[in-house]
C-alpha cells in the first residue's frame, strides 16, 4: 500500500498503443492520443504541464500530425483522449484523475500546481507503467505529491507517494550567443550537439510563463510549438515549461501577458531571451507562423511553405550582399544615392536591373560584351571504322572466326554482322563472327553467347562463372570488381532463360586466371563445357590539367579475325564515347582552363558568383538504351556519359578550386549535359560555354554582417519578420526596399531595420487515419521538389 506510484501515459489506456508505426518500418510514426482542453483553462500551471507533455508524446514518434491539444468545441480524431478541465474553486482533492471510458480520461481539480504536477509526472514516467487493475480516479487530497487510487464501488486500492521516473537529462550550458539570435535559425535558437555524439542534437529549449493567466489558443500555439522542437531533437530535458525560469538550458521563450508596444512586434529577440508579448489570437497566430516557418515540417506541409521560405532566404541573401542578387541590389541602391554610375551588365543581371532602374528612376547602362566559347564535332563512328578496317583485310580463302566488339544495339549489330560476312565472302573466306557490344562486354557475352549455347545443349545442372579482380595500376579509377559490374545482370538472366534456380549460378574471383572470365558447365554432375572470354579496354588519362597521374581504363571496341594461316587481323578501336572524351578534354577542356586563368583575378575582385553563366555540351551517339526486365535495369551508355560529363567537370572544379585557391562563393556555373541516342547519324559533339560578366564594383561597400530576424509579428493571413541589417547606411535602406519591391519581395525600411511581410497558406489539419503512408516502392524515383526538400531537410541535421 506504500508502494510509489508510476504514472505512465501507456498504462492510462490498457488495450491501446498510443505511438502507431503506420508505415510498418519500426519506428512509430502516429500519436494515438489527443489533449482536449476545457472552454475557460487559462491557469498557466496547467499548461506548463500540457506542454511538458505534449513534448513527451512528440519525442517518442517519427512525424506528427497536429492538432496535439484542441479545445472543447473540436472533434477529435479516432484514438484516445486526455481532458484537462480547468481547475475549479469548489471544494474537492487538489487534482483528481478520472476514467470516463476505455479511450478517456479526465483530469481535473481545484489547485492548478498540482494539476500541473501530476500532468508533468506523466510526462517524466516510464510510459508502460501499469495502473492498478480496475483503477477508476487517481486522487491528489494534498498537494505533496500524497495520492490514492481507487476502484469500482469506492474501494481504495493504493495510495502512498508520487514517483517521477525522470529521463536522463543532457547538460546543455546556458551561454550567452556569440552573435545575435536569428529568429529563423533553428540551429543556433533550439539545438545543440552533444559531445561525442556529432549526429545527436539536444534540444536546449525552455518556455517561462511569466502571466497569471494564459489565453487557450496561445497555450496550444506553445504546446504545437515545443511538439515540433522535440520531433527535431534526439535528446530533450523534461520540464521544458514551467512558471519559473528553469536555469541552464539555452534559450528561453518568455510569455508576458502585457500587449506589445504600438509597432513593435509580438515576438522579438532579447539576448537569449525571445519574449512573447500578449495574451489572444495575435499572439498565438505569430507563435504558429515561427513555428511553420523556423521548423518546417516535411511533405504536404512542408512543400506549401517553400515559397515562403525561399523569399526569407533571397531577402537574407539581400540584405548581407551575400548573393548576386543581392551584390546588384547594393550596387544599385548606391548609385541611386549618388555613389557612382551603374556598371554595364548583361544575361539575367541585366533583366533584374531593368526593373529596378525604373523604380528608382535612373539610366539603365550599356550592356556588357557577351563573350562565348563555340565548339563543334563529329567523327566517324564505330561501325564506320570498324567496316573500313574488315575492307582492308587481304584476300584468302578458308573458315574465317571473329570476334567483333562495337557500341550499337542488338538489331544494328546484326545487320552490321551480315555486312562483314558479305565482305569477307566476296573476299574468298567463310567466316563465322560474334558480334558483340563494346559496352559491358561481359554482359552481351553472356546474353548473347552463352545462353543460346547452353540453352540448345538442355540439362543443365549449375554453372559457374570466374572472372579476374581488375587491376588498374597506380592512379586508376575502377574497382577491383570491375569485371563482375560489368558482366551485371548476367547471370540472374541466364539463369532465367535456362529455368535454373539463381543458386544454381556460382560466381568466383580468381587471380589466376588466364582470360578476363571463364564459363563452366555441368550437366549430370560432370563438367560438360567450358567458354571464356576476354573484353577490350584502353588507357585515358583523367582531367590531367588539374590532376596528375590518374588514370580511366574505358571499354574499347575492336576486331579480331582468325583463319587457317593464323590471325588477319587484330585491333583495338576507341569507343565513340571514348573519343569524345579525349577531345573534350584534351582540346575543349584546355580552352575552358584557359579562359578560366585569364578571367580569374578579375572575377575574384567584382565578386562575381561563378566563371560560367551556362556551359551546354550536347552529345549524339547511335547507342543503345534497352531495358533487361529485372527491376530497373537496362544498357544505357548515355546515361553513364551523362554522369561523366556532369561528375567529371565537378571533380574538375574541385581541383581547379584547390589548385589557385579560389573561395567557396566562385562556383564553375550551372552545367547542362545533354544527351541523344539517334541511330543512322554519324556521332557529334557540340560544346556551348556562355562567360559570366566580370563587372566592376567601383566604391561600393558591402555590409560584411549577418542580416538576422529579431522579431515576428502576425496580421490577417500575413506573418511581418523584423530584420536588422546594421551594415547599411540609412541614406540608402529606403534604396534598397525599392529595389528588393521591384524584385518582387515586400521589403519596408522600419524603426531598427526592415520588415518583410509575406502570405502565410493557412496550415491544414491532418488526421491519424489520413496521415497514414504506405511504404514507398524500391524503384521509386524522387521529383525535383522532393530532392530539393530532402537536400534541405539533410544540411539542417547535426554534423
Amino acid at each position: 500500500m506504500t508502494a510509489p506510484l508510476l504514472l505512465g501515459l501507456q498504462g492510462l489506456f490498457p488495450g491501446h498503443d498510443l505511438w502507431v508505426d503506420a508505415n510498418s518500418d519500426g519506428y512509430p510514426d502516429r500519436i494515438d492520443v489527443r489533449i482536449q482542453t476545457g472552454r475557460r483553462l487559462t491557469d498557466p500551471s496547467v499548461w506548463a504541464g500540457i506542454i511538458n507533455l505534449c513534448a513527451r508524446l512528440a519525442a517518442q514518434v517519427t512525424a506528427l500530425q497536429f492538432p496535439l491539444v484542441v479545445g472543447p468545441q473540436r472533434r477529435t480524431a479516432s484514438g484516445c483522449r486526455l481532458c484537462i478541465h480547468s481547475p475549479k474553486s469548489s471544494s474537492g482533492p487538489m487534482a483528481e484523475m478520472r476514467r470516463v471510458d476505455e479511450a478517456t480520461v479526465l483530469v481535473t481539480g481545484r489547485n492548478g500546481a498540482a494539476m500541473a504536477r501530476l500532468l508533468t509526472a506523466l510526462a517524466l514516467a516510464v510510459p508502460e507503467a501499469a495502473m492498478p487493475q480496475g483503477w477508476e480516479r487517481v486522487v491528489f487530497p494534498a498537494p505533496q505529491s500524497q495520492w490514492q487510487v481507487w476502484g469500482h464501488g469506492g474501494r481504495l486500492l493504493a495510495e502512498g507517494m508520487l514517483a517521477e521516473a525522470a529521463l536522463k537529462p543532457q547538460d546543455i550550458s546556458d551561454s550567452t550567443p556569440e552573435s545575435p539570435l536569428d529568429l529563423i535559425d533553428t540551429d543556433a535558437l533550439f539545438f545543440e550537439t552533444v559531445a561525442g555524439a556529432p549526429r545527436a542534437s539536444a534540444l536546449k529549449l525552455t518556455i517561462h510563463i511569466d502571466t497569471p493567466a494564459l489565453d487557450g489558443a496561445v497555450g496550444r500555439a506553445l504546446a504545437h510549438l515545443a511538439a515540433r522542437a522535440c520531433l527535431e531533437s534526439t535528446d530533450i530535458r523534461l520540464p521544458l515549461a514551467a512558471m519559473d525560469p528553469l536555469p541552464g538550458r539555452g534559450t528561453r521563450i518568455r510569455v508576458i501577458g502585457e500587449a506589445p508596444l504600438p509597432g513593435a512586434p509580438s515576438l522579438q529577440r532579447r539576448g537569449n531571451e525571445i519574449v512573447a508579448r500578449g495574451n489572444g489570437r495575435r499572439l498565438a497566430a505569430a507563435l504558429e507562423s515561427w513555428q511553420r516557418l523556423a521548423l518546417p515540417a516535411f511533405g504536404e506541409e512542408g512543400g506549401r511553405m517553400q515559397r515562403q521560405s525561399a523569399k526569407i532566404e533571397r531577402t537574407r541573401g539581400l540584405l548581407e550582399a551575400s548573393s548576386a542578387e543581392g551584390r546588384l541590389a547594393w550596387q544599385l541602391a548606391a548609385s541611386a544615392a549618388g555613389q557612382g554610375p551603374l556598371p554595364p551588365m548583361t544575361g539575367p543581371e541585366r533583366r533584374k536591373m531593368r526593373r529596378a532602374v525604373q523604380s528608382l528612376g535612373l539610366a539603365l547602362p550599356p550592356a556588357s560584351p557577351r563573350e562565348a566559347l563555340r565548339r563543334r564535332f563529329s567523327w566517324p563512328g564505330e561501325d564506320e571504322r570498324l567496316t573500313k578496317l574488315i575492307r582492308e583485310v587481304p584476300k584468302g580463302e578458308g573458315p574465317c572466326q571473329g570476334m567483333i566488339l562495337v557500341s550499337r544495339p542488338l538489331e544494328v549489330r546484326q545487320a552490321l554482322k551480315g555486312q562483314w560476312e558479305t565482305i569477307l565472302r566476296q573476299k574468298g573466306y567463310a567466316p563465322t563472327l560474334n558480334v558483340l557490344n563494346a559496352y559491358k562486354p561481359g554482359l552481351s557475352w553472356l546474353l548473347e553467347v552463352v545462353a543460346p549455347a547452353l540453352a540448345a545443349r538442355g540439362g543443365v545442372d549449375r554453372i559457374e562463372l570466374a572472372f579476374q579482380p581488375f587491376h588498374p595500376g597506380p592512379g586508376g579509377l575502377e574497382m577491383e570488381s570491375r569485371w563482375l559490374q560489368e558482366a551485371f545482370p548476367g547471370p540472374d538472366l541466364v539463369a532465367v532463360r535456362l529455368d535454373l534456380d539463381p543458386a544454381a549460378v556460382t560466381l568466383l574471383q580468381l587471380a589466376d586466371l588466364p582470360e578476363t572470365y571463364r564459363l563452366r558447365v555441368w550437366k549430370n554432375q560432370r563438367l560438360a563445357e567450358e567458354m571464356t572470354f576476354t573484353p577490350r579496354f584502353s588507357r585515358v588519362a583523367y582531367l590531367p590539367q588539374v590532376l596528375e597521374n590518374r588514370w580511366a581504363h574505358p571499354a574499347a571496341a575492336g576486331v579480331l579475325l582468325t583463319g587457317s594461316r593464323g590471325v588477319l587481323l587484330d585491333v583495338d578501336l576507341p569507343t565513340d564515347r571514348e573519343v569524345f572524351w579525349r577531345r573534350f578534354q584534351e582540346r575543349w577542356l584546355a580552352q575552358l582552363v584557359r579562359e578560366m586563368d585569364r578571367r580569374r583575378f578579375a572575377l575574384a575582385a567584382s565578386g562575381a558568383t561563378a566563371f560560367w553563366e551556362t556551359l551546354c555540351l550536347e552529345l549524339t551517339l547511335p547507342e543503345s538504351d534497352v531495358r533487361l526486365g529485372i527491376g530497373r535495369e537496362r544498357i544505357c551508355p548515355l546515361e553513364a556519359v551523362h554522369e561523366d560529363i556532369y561528375f567529371g567537370l565537378l571533380d574538375f572544379y574541385a581541383a581547379y578550386q584547390q589548385k589557385h585557391g579560389l573561395g567557396e562563393h566562385l562556383h564553375f556555373g550551372p552545367i547542362l549535359p545533354k544527351v541523344k541516342c539517334r541511330q543512322g547519324v554519324r556521332p557529334s559533339a557540340r560544346l556551348f560555354a556562355r562567360a559570366m560578366p566580370c563587372t566592376e564594383e567601383g566604391t561600393v561597400l558591402f555590409p560584411g554582417q549577418p542580416a538576422t530576424v529579431w522579431g515576428i509579428d502576425h496580421k490577417v493571413r500575413r506573418v511581418v519578420l523584423f530584420w536588422d541589417a546594421p551594415g547599411i547606411p540609412s541614406d540608402q535602406a529606403e534604396f534598397l526596399a525599392v529595389v528588393a519591391r521591384s524584385w518582387g519581395l515586400p521589403l519596408a525600411p522600419a524603426a531598427n531595420g526592415f520588415c518583410l511581410t509575406i502570405p502565410m497558406v493557412p496550415s491544414k489539419p491532418v488526421s491519424p487515419e489520413k496521415a497514414a503512408v504506405p511504404e514507398p516502392p524500391d524503384d521509386r524515383r524522387l521529383d525535383l521538389t522532393e530532392v530539393e526538400a530532402w537536400i534541405g531537410r539533410l544540411g539542417k541535421l547535426p554534423h
